[in-house]
């Protein structure tokens, strides 16, 4: 009996589509595409929708041709009033906050809205999805930012104007299913059908709110760009969810507007939705965050919630969670393969079921266009080939902010900026260990100089962007450190790793980086405390207990999915309580001065199970190349082109004497190594004694001495002065050690 009653309630989650039972059919994915209309055809009369809810798509002529032979009304008739009187409430000017800014708007096509989904629950939001400039890294890391969804009614309104705007009423902040909710955006009505119960909206309108160079750059002096248009360019529907394109065009400040038509253009799409709310899983079960373990939590609610897919089929999920793989090169394949499988094997050995089901979509197949990253209806992950951004991997999901489930989730990688670093990295190798192995140490170290430094010209200084709609802000999840997978965190001033192929360390690369950003995109956050159990055997899966760790080129290639990402899965999917404490930490535990119980152990700089003398070596490294040890050669590296290293490696070490005292009785990594203090008052002179060691050894000032000649000498000693003074700035940002302290003068 038990086993039928499951089957038939399996059967009405199946069945479930907005809120009601429509019949008993198994759950079928739509035609994609198939309702897609675009606004190249002003003459378009077009329904679009499914069996149980219809819009309708009209272009810029068949609309004027209805309001000229009465089909459809002015809003402002007789007819239209008697048909929305009673749907309809006055708006205060004071209420409508969020207007939006005066910019143009060209609306070539026009959406019928039913009546009947008036004071309907919808989810609304956007996602920018394109961004034409494909050189710029800051204008290529708005990709994918979001307007975190709004539980939205949508009313009718009339202005103090008498003009008649669709109103998306909703709460934004601390929200509750009784919270109160005020109007977020107008949206004008051109017009009423009366028989068809639909009222047309310019819906271009809205795309005039989000003024990017206004919101981003008031005055134009970044971006140099300001706003030219906007228009609507595509509705479709399928999932119960209406999505529409909106494009907004800048141009450079200061084009005249004589010349406005011929100036180049910068262009960027955000593919809004209205998805109803009755359509998510009925079943799903809200989880709040539980210690040891870390999730993303939804962002507008009073009692937020941890993110995570539904593991039930439904009508608007009807494959669990599926992925359209675009870009990905034929040789890269097996590896992003691998990732997606990994995860599976975690779901069908813990949980006995495949969550994730995958598909290649090729550059000639028809859904191409229509699967865009950001599309509130699907999984994508793309090899990205139009833009530059800062990262490697970037792995956002957007959830229902009441219940916690995930809507759509999303990889991009910058796939072919990977390539090019990382195959140059590796011919850089052989050129190096024969300068090594012929004794030229100066020589090997000039050209890791030139290739590290090529690494750094190539990254662009970036403020941080502010987007908006109206007071609402935009989520920019490539700002944004809990997202960040850096292409190179921080310069390594490694040699390739000693026996491993470009194309095994690439598969071993690509495969780890597309675990950690469907790490991200299954909820899960970063966890620092990973490299803790590293066995030091240098073998896949040896290097950290979780994928989500942040580790350097020479150990990324072995991670793999572990132990603590399993410990996740099956709290978040299964509600499986952590049985292991202590073996996570994220973003906002790093170990920073200003933060007391913030441990040292928790960063994301470190690498082995032994982090202190991971920080030691790094130092030896980097004094090696900043004064060219080893040679009679002034040094190639100033203290300049080394800041991006030396700050975490002085910062690391200095922490575990700044937060000794509150932080140090709960190491596990540190104590039992030989010489070290066995307990926390004792570590700060240890630090300091580990500290000079390596800065104040007398044997510098002989090597010195021993360059070359005057020059050397000289050019050798400013470096060495420009790292002490360096070190003495950060260990005093992070109240390590006073000058005093951290001095090599007696």
């Amino acid at each position: 009996m038990n086993s039928i009653f499951g089957a038939i309630y399996n059967l009405l989650l199946t069945c479930a589509v907005i809120g009601v039972l429509v019949g008993c059919q198994q759950a079928r994915e739509p035609e994609i595409g198939s309702n897609v209309v675009t606004n190249k055809d002003h003459s378009v009369d077009q329904r679009i929708g499914d069996d149980t809810q219809g819009y309708e798509v009209i272009g810029q002529d068949t609309l004027n041709g209805k309001l000229k032979n009465g089909q459809i009304k002015f809003p402002s008739s007789d007819a239209a009033q008697r048909a929305l009187r009673e749907q309809t409430v006055a708006v205060d000017a004071s209420e409508d906050n969020n207007a939006a800014p005066e910019v143009t708007s060209r609306a070539a096509i026009f959406l019928g809205f039913p009546i009947g989904l008036l004071e309907e629950h919808q989810l609304f939001g956007a996602v920018i999805t394109k961004v034409s400039d494909a050189a710029s890294e800051s204008l290529g890391r708005l990709k994918l930012s979001d307007l975190t969804p709004i539980h939205v009614r949508p009313i009718l309104g009339k202005l103090p104007t008498g003009d008649m705007v669709l109103i998306l009423d909703g709460c934004i902040m601390n929200c509750s299913e009784t919270s109160a909710t005020s109007p977020l955006i107008n949206i004008p009505v051109v017009g009423v059908d009366v028989a068809k119960q639909l009222i047309y909206l310019d819906l271009g309108a809205l795309g005039s709110a989000l003024n990017l160079a206004q919101m981003m750059d008031p005055t134009g002096a970044y971006t140099k760009l300001k706003t030219k248009v906007s228009e609507t360019q595509l509705f479709d529907y399928s999932y119960s969810t209406l999505v529409f394109d909106i494009k907004t065009t800048m141009i450079p400040i200061g084009t005249a507007e004589a010349d406005s038509e011929t100036a180049p253009t910068t262009d960027i799409t955000a593919r809004w939705y209205l998805r109803l709310a009755s359509g998510s899983n009925p079943a799903f079960i809200s989880r709040k965050e539980t210690d040891d373990v870390g999730f993303f939590m939804t962002e507008r609610v009073k009692e937020p919630k941890i993110m995570r897919h539904s593991l039930q089929k439904t009508m608007a999920q009807p494959a669990a969670v599926k992925y359209y793989i675009k870009n990905v090169p034929l040789e890269f394949r097996p590896a992003i393969q691998a990732a997606f499988d990994d995860w599976n094997k975690v779901f069908e050995k813990e949980l006995n079921t495949k969550l994730i089901h995958y598909e290649f979509i090729e550059t000639t197949d028809p859904r191409y266009g229509i699967l865009v990253a950001g599309d509130i209806r699907f999984n994508i992950l793309e090899w990205d080939l139009d833009n530059r951004a800062p990262y490697g991997g970037l792995g956002p999901s957007v959830a229902n902010q009441y219940t916690g489930q995930i809507m759509t989730s999303n990889v991009l990688l910058q796939g072919p900026h990977i390539v090019k670093l990382y195959s140059e990295w590796y011919k850089l190798g052989p050129v190096i260990a024969a300068l090594q192995e012929s004794g030229d140490i100066a020589g090997a170290n000039r050209e890791l100089m030139k290739f590290e430094k090529s690494i750094a010209s190539q990254s662009q200084a970036m403020p941080q962007l502010d987007l908006r709609l109206g007071t609402i802000a935009f989520r920019i999840p490539a700002q944004m450190p809990s997202f960040h997978d850096p292409l190179f965190q921080r310069v390594d001033f490694d040699n390739v790793p000693v026996g491993i192929s470009y194309a095994d360390y690439m598969a071993g690369y690509f495969q780890e980086m597309v675990a950690h950003e469907l790490g991200h995109n299954l909820g899960l956050r970063h966890n620092f405390r990973g490299n803790l159990s590293d066995d030091n055997s240098r073998t896949e899966g040896s290097v950290s207990h979780s994928i989500m760790e942040y580790l350097g080129r020479n150990y990324r290639h072995l991670n793999r999915i572990s132990s603590y990402d399993v410990m996740a899965i099956k709290y978040g999917y299964a509600g499986t309580q952590p049985t292991v404490k202590g073996s996570y930490c994220t973003d906002e535990n790093v170990a920073e001065a200003s933060i007391l119980d913030a441990s040292p152990e928790c960063s994301r700089d470190d690498a082995t199970n032994d982090p202190f003398s991971f920080f030691e070596n790094r130092l030896t490294r980097a004094i090696d190349l900043l004064l060219n040890r080893g040679t009679d050669q002034a040094p190639e590296w100033t203290i300049n082109d080394m800041t991006r290293e030396f700050d975490p490696i002085i910062k690391g070490l200095a922490l575990y004497a700044s937060t000794s005292i509150h932080t140090g009785p709960f190491w596990t990594n540190f104590y039992g190594k030989p010489g070290r203090p066995t307990a926390a008052p004792d570590v700060k002179a240890y630090v300091l004694s580990r500290l000079k060691l390596q800065l104040c050894d007398p044997a510098l000032i002989q090597m010195i001495l021993s360059k070359a000649d005057a020059v050397a000498s000289l050019k050798t000693q400013r470096s060495l002065d420009a790292l002490l003074k360096q070190v003495d700035s950060i260990v005093r940002q992070v109240s390590a050690f006073s000058s005093a302290e951290i001095s090599c003068t007696p």
